[in-house]
């Protein structure tokens, strides 16, 4: 649901700037641009989530020794 929706937006961004006129979009290509926009943001969202786990991790060993 949440990737149609995240498609249906594009469409609308594409509309507004004029970039495309069909009322019936190809929603493959639109699939193909969402996730290319959001690829980047979804690893950074995991690789913060990675830091806090090993911080978690490195706090308890650290308050473990002392």
């Amino acid at each position: 649901m949440a990737c149609f929706f995240l498609c249906h937006v594009e469409h609308l961004d594409q509309t507004a700037s004029g970039q495309e006129v069909s009322s019936w979009p190809d929603w493959g290509a639109l699939a193909g641009q969402v996730r290319m926009k959001f690829v980047g943001w979804v690893r950074l969202f995991e690789l913060e989530r990675e830091m806090e786990r090993i911080l978690v991790v490195w706090d308890g060993t650290r308050q473990h020794a002392a």
